[in-house]
């Protein structure tokens, strides 16, 4: 629940109702359902002189993600990170990844989880990742496609929402620590660094 309340900061109307559910077998692994919770779509207002500016991405979008997050790190018994996470998720999914993600490994199963997610939406074809990394405390995906859909940008904000959230070391809830760069990390990958 750490990871869902503060990857749901930008929602604070709801978070007080929502509950854990039930823990349901999938095939990507064991899913949690949610009661409660922001139920509000997107918010998209007008800017002077035209365009619009979009708010942060649904609160039912960050429930789907941190489930989806949750079920591949824990589909296959105890969390453990693979030294060859990278290159797995780049050989399990090439149309996504042409290089492996640039970050600590405990985003792993954020990458993967995201992955699995564009893939099941349809990865558009001329879809690329020109740059993945960690700055700021989050993590950065670009990429492009000529016929990219809006799903697929919701679940990279997602993504990027519940990066800030996540122990980038080690996959454990986490909060943005101050040090000579922002990280975020779990109390024990933190090396004594302050919360933000």
């Amino acid at each position: 629940m750490e990871i869902v309340r503060s990857a749901l900061r930008s929602h604070p109307d709801r978070i007080g109702d929502l509950r854990v559910t039930a823990v349901e077998p999938s095939p990507r692994g064991p899913m949690v359902r949610w009661t409660g919770g922001p139920e509000q779509p997107r918010s998209v207002e007008p800017v002077a002189g035209g365009g619009s500016f979009l708010g942060p991405v649904a609160g039912p979008l960050i429930l789907e993600g941190a489930a989806r997050f949750l079920a591949a790190r824990w589909r296959h018994g105890a969390p453990r990170i693979a030294k060859t996470w990278d290159r797995d998720l780049e050989v399990a999914h090439p149309q996504i990844f042409q290089f492996g993600p640039c970050s600590g490994g405990g985003w792993s199963w954020l990458w993967q989880s995201s992955a699995e997610w564009i893939e099941e939406r349809g990865v558009p074809q001329s879809f690329t990742t020109d740059d993945t990394k960690e700055k700021f405390g989050t993590l950065r995906w670009h990429y492009r496609a000529i016929d990219c859909t809006d799903a697929i940008d919701d679940i990279v904000e997602v993504a990027e929402a519940l990066s800030g959230a996540i122990c980038e070391g080690c996959g454990a809830p986490g909060y943005p620590r101050q040090g000579g760069w922002v990280k975020t990390y779990c109390d024990r990958c933190s090396n004594g660094r302050a919360r933000r």
